[in-house]
């Protein structure tokens, strides 16, 4: 009641206070539950009880546990929307299946379980849909396939299907705050090839995320404010576990990039154009400002043949100077970053010691070959 109020003031211009603003209900919130996650034992054994089964309806179990999927979004999922070659699910809307959001399509990159389960459940049909027992006319019964998963589900754990996703959400927070997590572990070459040419070679760890080969060269023409790049990434998704370890996930991106010095207050612009991490191909614009002390801030928006009926996917970076804290002298930086998660339509690779941050901000000093160092 009260939104609807704030809602029909705003529109009529009423300037009166909501009576149902500031108002306190008794034991509010006291007789809520929080929502079960599974434990890795628990996740373990439905995945082995799902396989053996091979049926459809169990294969659900480790396809949402694995992809943190919503039931319907996977219930109404057609054949052509998992591709086979590069094992990544596309989640879109379809005429028998609305989606929540506009931002809720994307492509997720499959774990080997999930591309298993996937790959027993098509070959249970030879129809357009992986589920048609809960496609009907008039749309998809995901309700029904709820109940259904619900019976298998509840007798053993206590927890419904969309206990899952919670899991995975949960999974992906752990990931991101390990106590102790090897991020990074590669070999950087940079060389100069000419006055105007650089060239960088990583091979690796690349990433939190990803390892493999990355290769880049850098074209600065003489007096233009201008730079152009190219770089190519051949590269494997690594392990939740195991930061030496690998999934089966493998993806080959690039992208052709042109760089700008505005010359107004530090303002450059970029922009990108390629093949992303979960194979989509499109563009990103790239506004940043390098600031004297150091700091570096960047606004970046991204579209993409997998989001392009939506919202450009937006992102922010802030880099701040190690320097500042540290007992020493560093050109080191701390990178914070706001945006999608690796995987997500518009992600792409994030490998440290790219070129043009690096030969902007060296200046007119002299860049030399070396391993994963500039020299002044």
């Amino acid at each position: 009641m009260s939104a609807i109020l704030n809602y029909a003031y705003s529109e009529l211009d009423v300037d009166k206070r909501n009576p149902f603003s500031r108002l306190f209900i008794k034991g509010e919130g006291q007789d809520s539950k929080t929502r079960g996650t599974f434990s890795t034992d628990q996740l373990i054994s439905g995945y082995q009880q799902a396989f053996s089964s091979s049926s459809s309806l169990r294969l659900l179990f480790p396809i949402l546990g694995e992809t943190g999927c919503r039931l319907a979004e996977v219930v109404g999922l057609r054949q052509e929307d998992v591709n086979w070659d590069d094992q990544v699910l596309h989640i879109r809307p379809n005429d028998k299946r609305r989606l929540k959001t506009p931002s809720s399509e994307r492509s997720i990159p499959l774990t080997p379980t999930a591309f298993k389960a996937l790959r027993l459940v098509a070959g249970e049909t030879d129809r357009d849909w992986l589920f048609p027992r809960y496609i009907k006319e008039d749309g998809c019964y995901t309700t029904h396939a709820s109940n259904a998963l619900g019976k298998w589900m509840h007798p053993q754990w206590g927890m419904t299907a969309h206990s899952l996703r919670h899991t995975f959400r949960d999974r992906l927070s752990s990931y991101d705050r390990s106590s102790v997590q090897l991020t990074q572990l590669a070999a950087v070459y940079q060389r100069k090839l000419s006055d105007t040419v650089y060239s960088r070679f990583s091979f690796g760890l690349l990433e939190r995320g990803y390892g493999g080969a990355s290769a880049e060269i850098l074209w600065t023409p003489n007096a233009s404010n201008f730079a152009f790049g190219l770089e190519v990434n051949e590269v494997k998704k690594r392990d939740y576990d195991d930061p030496f370890e690998f999934v089966g996930y493998t993806a080959t991106t690039g992208h052709g990039s042109v760089y700008w010095d505005t010359g107004y207050k530090g303002v450059s612009a970029q922009l990108d154009v390629g093949k992303y991490l979960a194979g989509d191909w499109g563009g990103t614009v790239t506004l940043s400002r390098y600031h004297a002390n150091g700091w570096d801030t960047s606004l970046s928006a991204t579209l993409t043949e997998a989001n392009k009926d939506e919202q450009l996917k937006l992102g922010l970076r802030v880099s701040i100077p190690l320097g500042w804290v540290a007992p020493t002298t560093t050109a080191q930086k701390s990178t914070l970053r706001l945006g999608g998660i690796s995987g997500d339509a518009g992600a792409r690779l994030n490998v440290s010691d790219r070129l043009y941050p690096k030969v902007r901000d060296a200046g007119d000093q002299r860049v030399y070959d070396s391993w994963g160092e500039f020299w002044k």
